[in-house]
């Protein structure tokens, strides 16, 4: 089984990037799989709704009961020998794949960006700096030489993809091992994904917006954010953000 997993904080794009990769031939998109226990979460899948074939209750109740080889299990439920999942997180990454056994895409926004995309969510109460400590505390696990993912780790800035798509989803599928085409890859939402968490249901979207709503487009930058952050001038977030660019695929 190859196993591609998006690694990031909150709001690095992990959703849109799990879609499209999950264009791939033969692969088969999970998402936040950590999402699929407890059993009787409210998540489920987005496609199907709760009455989901493959993520039933049956099975997420088996999940909860024994985690070992959660994705080769995964991959099996789904029928696919390619499985990508967008767990993110450390804690759930060394949890669910202990031995560390897939491919990382490690995604990150600029420090601004990501700060605007955690202040105009009211619910977060996290300042500014608690923010940007944690995002650069967890990109330096990331690049730590500790986390050697067995097929590799590769960093993508979003900015950067969301800028040339054209050109980078072909650059990504080569890396990562993937076959098949841009073309597929922008229409994502033509694609069956029974996927779990994320920050929308692109099919919901779909159905309510159309397709424009789910086209990919460039990132706008918020100046104030942005202005905020570089208020901050000796903060670690500065340093990290430029050895992340230096490793993106696509250059800084």
């Amino acid at each position: 089984m190859k196993h591609v997993l998006i690694g990031g904080t909150s709001f690095c794009g992990s959703t849109v990037m799990s879609l499209i990769l999950g264009t791939a031939d033969g692969a088969a998109n999970v998402g936040e799989s950590h999402w699929l226990i407890p059993h009787d979460t409210k998540y489920s899948c987005h496609y199907c709704g709760p009455a989901c074939q493959i993520w039933t209750r049956d099975f997420r109740q088996r999940l909860e009961a024994d985690e070992s080889n959660w994705y080769p299990r995964l991959a099996e439920r789904l029928g696919s020998d390619i499985l990508i999942s967008a767990d993110k997180s450390h804690t759930h990454i060394n949890r669910l794949d202990p031995d560390h056994d897939h491919t990382a895409l490690i995604l990150f926004k600029r420090p601004g960006n990501f700060w605007h995309s955690v202040n105009k969510r009211r619910w977060r109460s996290d300042s500014l700096e608690q923010s940007l400590t944690r995002w650069a505390w967890l990109y330096q696990e990331f690049l730590d030489q500790a986390y050697a993912p067995k097929g590799g780790k590769y960093f993508m800035g979003v900015e950067t993809f969301m800028a040339d798509p054209d050109r980078a989803i072909p650059l990504l599928f080569d890396t990562l091992g993937l076959g098949g085409t841009p073309e597929q890859a922008l229409r994502y939402w033509e694609t069956v994904q029974h996927y779990v968490g994320g920050n929308f249901d692109a099919y919901d979207k779909l159905k309510r917006r159309g397709e424009e709503a789910l086209q990919l487009s460039p990132v706008a930058t918020d100046e104030k954010a942005t202005a905020q952050v570089a208020a901050l001038a000796d903060h670690p977030a500065h340093a990290m953000i430029e050895e992340l660019q230096a490793r993106c695929l696509l250059g800084g």
